[in-house]
């Protein structure tokens, strides 16, 4: 029990000069601890000002991006209209191209087909020439040989042969004879 007594008499006695030096310790750090709430406040003041400043130069950022976003979805946009205008005008080319070939193809038949009627005609020209020429060749032995003797109804030429026989010269250029009713009877 005496220790007991001792023991609370000691922790009595001492309790008192701690308390006499812990309470300007207890000042000082509420003192501190208030600085520290100050200076955790500014800090938390700063940062979230900070913060604001980064999010607001974010933004801003962001901003101009979608800007060129759109600027370069607009530069898209008239680079596929310039390519459809050169697609468009390709086209147009392209037709132009087969109309001109199509004219081009016709001019030639059309040049082709004047050109086969020309020599036709030449031909057709030099074979009558020719004929012509054999009829006149004919006539003019058969006129040597044979006497004309006149014209019958029709306009024909009239030849008498060596033998006596009278004839004419057909579209042909062949002799053609009459025959002579009054030998028949």
């Amino acid at each position: 029990m005496v220790l007991a007594v001792l023991f609370v008499a000691a922790t009595s006695f001492a309790q008192n000069p701690a308390t006499v030096t812990t309470q300007p310790v207890k000042k000082e750090v509420k003192k501190d601890e208030k600085k520290i709430e100050a200076q955790k406040a500014e800090a938390k003041k700063k940062a979230d000002a900070k913060k604001a400043d980064v999010k607001k130069k974010a933004d801003a950022k962001k901003a101009e991006a979608k800007k060129e976003v759109k600027k370069a979805d607009a530069k898209k946009a008239e680079a596929k209209k310039e390519v459809k205008k050169a697609e468009a005008k390709k086209n147009d080319v392209k037709q132009n191209v087969k109309k001109a070939e199509t004219a081009k193809k016709a001019d030639i038949k059309k040049a082709e087909a004047k050109k086969k009627a020309e020599v036709k005609q030449q031909v057709q020209t030099q074979k009558t020439q020719q004929t012509q020429r054999v009829d006149a060749q004919k006539a003019n032995v058969q006129k040597a040989a044979d006497k004309t003797i006149g014209k019958d109804a029709q306009g024909r030429t009239l030849y008498q042969g060596p033998r006596g026989g009278q004839y004419y010269i057909n579209a042909n250029g062949n002799k053609e004879y009459i025959k002579n009713d009054t030998n028949n009877k």
